[in-house]
């Protein structure tokens, strides 16, 4: 991704975006999810090349969405650019790079996903 592309999506998910780390299912290991809403189909058109999974949603919206690996990739080649959600990406990037490494534990997310919640309680 040139970085032209990867300060305009980081704007993007700075101001509309979501960064996540919740469970599949109930006792499963939890994922790392980032995800942007719109109604414009041409935006979601533009994020797929950078991995995004489009979903059509109620309503004429739609969600550009990236887990996991992929949402690991796209923060790692978006946060220098990131100014509002620098410290929620570093999260994401820092559960993931703990998920796939041999040493984890159970419950091992629950830190990670109690940052990301404090840091958006104090956003509100």
């Amino acid at each position: 991704m040139n970085s032209i592309d990867a300060a305009y999506i980081a704007a993007l998910i700075d101001t509309i975006g979501v960064i996540k780390i919740e469970p599949q299912k109930k006792g499963e290991i939890s994922s790392l999810y980032v995800w942007i809403t719109r109604l414009d189909f041409k935006l979601m058109e533009y994020l797929q090349p950078a991995g995004a999974y489009v979903l059509s949603l109620d309503g004429g919206r739609f969600r550009a969405k990236w887990r996991d690996h992929g949402a690991y990739r796209l923060l790692k080649s978006i946060l220098r650019f990131s100014k509002e959600k620098r410290e929620q990406m570093q999260i994401g990037i820092e559960f993931f790079e703990a998920k796939t490494s041999e040493q984890k534990e159970e419950k091992f997310d629950i830190p990670y996903r109690l940052r990301l919640k404090l840091l958006k309680k104090s956003e509100d």
